[in-house]
């Protein structure tokens, strides 16, 4: 089984948050909502299911 991703960086979330709201291109909105998701807890898989993405696509968001 895979090692659950966590986002470490303190103040993450609330930076997430201002980023989507700034953004306008789509596809940004969609990899910042995915990082959030995984930000705040959820799982990889289950982001990638909910937002019809490819699992290895969210894990390569989080990590850059």
């Amino acid at each position: 089984m895979r090692t659950p991703l966590t986002v470490a960086r303190v103040g993450a979330v609330r930076e997430l948050v201002a980023a989507l709201r700034r953004e306008k291109h789509s596809v940004n909105h969609i990899r910042i909502r995915a990082v959030l998701s995984v930000a705040r807890g959820k799982y990889v898989p289950t982001v990638a299911e909910s937002m019809a993405v490819a699992e290895r696509a969210v894990r390569n968001w989080v990590h850059r």
